[in-house]
């Protein structure tokens, strides 16, 4: 029963430092839009940033460059999983959704997806995401059936039942299942 407090005592101290730049008790994990990443991963992209820097042909060329993504890949994989040829790392939340919204596009313009057929969202989504899946796939022919969260109230069957209504009321293709509920409609 006592090991569990040098432990927690170790993790503390680790957050504590790693996070010494943010305000005090505060440890943001997001570090896109608010706060920033941990000072091990700052140092990190500094070490990375300065080798590119010196020479960025050869990073990119000589294979160093797409190796580190690989290995990467390979150590991220486990984690989800998934297999590594499965893994693709993006630099951002945004980018991943559009990337997806992308793909989702091109499978309404050119099949198998048809015009009519709906992605279907959450009402607690980053709005970022509504306003770019609309400039994609909203363009392209595709409904948009959003799922009235019950915020904040929410609760697993809240949540299911308002996912049903949804999908009795459209036909859904896809499904993008975000929850940002720091911004509400």
């Amino acid at each position: 029963m006592h090991r569990a407090r040098p432990l927690q005592q170790l993790v503390v101290g680790t957050l504590q430092h790693d996070f010494a730049h943010h305000a005090h008790g505060v440890a943001r994990l997001n570090h896109a839009s608010f706060g920033s990443p941990p000072i091990p991963v700052q140092h990190f992209q500094q070490e990375m940033r300065a080798s590119w820097l010196a020479a960025p042909d050869e990073a990119f060329f000589s294979g160093r460059l797409q190796a580190g993504v690989a290995d990467a890949a390979a150590i991220a994989a486990p984690l989800i999983h998934a297999r590594s040829d499965e893994v693709c790392l993006i630099e951002n939340a945004t980018v991943a959704a559009m990337t997806i919204f992308n793909r989702w596009m091109w499978s309404f313009v050119e099949g198998p997806a048809k015009q009519g057929e709906a992605v279907l969202i959450l009402s607690v989504l980053y709005k970022a995401c509504e306003f770019a899946l609309r400039a994609t796939c909203g363009r392209a022919g595709a409904e948009i059936a959003i799922v009235d969260v019950p915020f904040p109230n929410i609760s697993r069957d809240g949540v299911l039942e308002a996912v049903e209504r949804t999908l009795k009321t459209h036909r859904v293709r896809f499904a993008f299942l975000d929850h940002i509920s720091s911004q509400r409609r």
